[in-house]
């Protein structure tokens, strides 16, 4: 980044070909390795220490004034900002699409020789374990931000567990909030009358409040009994990001 730097800094760049620059060339840089490894937050301090300096300099011989700070260039030019990359939130973000990808591929290969050695049932439940890889560490690392945005997407309703898992459509909490269901009921499957594809409704009202049997009811069931599957929400979480990435910052 620092050569980049040099190699352009005769060029006479406007405020403008500087954003340019930056967007379109320095920050690609460590694109690759962001996706596979969790950077140091020394290494992200000092690359927002180029940009930023870059950004601010009259000429690359003089010190200059920074006006405000990189984070606040980092936010979108809607709030003020110039739409700059937060590198570390982006670090996360693409670890947490290899975990994505790990959830929606289990039959690759990478996926078979990580579950080999760090986990044998579920995917969202595999711990650190000891002696692991940088590369696992890094993945494993950004498993707070893919839960948060992952629901259940309703089929034969066997693999949804009614308390633990996010199943409820819509807007708010995910998760069935109601404590009066007994241990007669775990599975979302027990809702569902068997081999007809539709909710057992005196079931349900019996078991949810009113705003749950709402949601629960407006949930349609394939007839032919497919799979549950686990979809992303779609939303756009930057404030869980934000705190996952002050947690990840206290590990290093």
């Amino acid at each position: 980044m620092r050569s980049k730097v040099e190699s352009w800094s005769r060029r006479l760049l406007s405020q403008g070909g500087k954003g340019v620059f930056i967007k379109s060339v320095l920050q690609s840089i460590p694109t690759y390795a962001m996706t596979c490894f969790l950077l140091p937050i020394l290494l992200y301090r000092e690359m927002e220490r180029i940009l930023s300096r870059l950004w601010w300099a009259k000429s690359s011989h003089k010190k200059s004034m920074h006006w405000c700070s990189w984070a606040q260039l980092c936010a979108s030019k809607g709030t003020g900002g110039m739409g700059f990359q937060n590198l570390g939130k982006f670090n996360i973000a693409m670890l947490a699409k290899q975990r994505w990808r790990l959830l929606t591929n289990p039959n690759s290969l990478v996926a078979f020789i990580l579950k080999a050695k760090y986990y044998s049932t579920y995917f969202l439940r595999a711990e650190m374990g000891v002696n692991s890889t940088y590369t696992w560490w890094s993945i494993w690392s950004a498993q707070r931000i893919l839960e948060v945005g992952l629901r259940w997407k309703v089929g034969d309703g066997r693999s949804i567990s009614i308390l633990n898992d996010c199943w409820l459509p819509g807007v708010g909490n995910c998760r069935i909030q109601s404590d009066q269901i007994s241990n007669e009921f775990n599975m979302v499957s027990d809702l569902i009358v068997p081999n007809e594809g539709r909710w057992n409704i005196l079931l349900v009202r019996s078991l949810f409040s009113k705003e749950e049997v709402k949601r629960v009811l407006c949930i349609s069931i394939a007839a032919s009994g497919q799979e549950d599957v686990q979809v992303w929400s779609g939303g756009k979480h930057w404030n869980l990001l934000g705190m996952e990435w002050l947690q990840v910052d206290r590990i290093r």
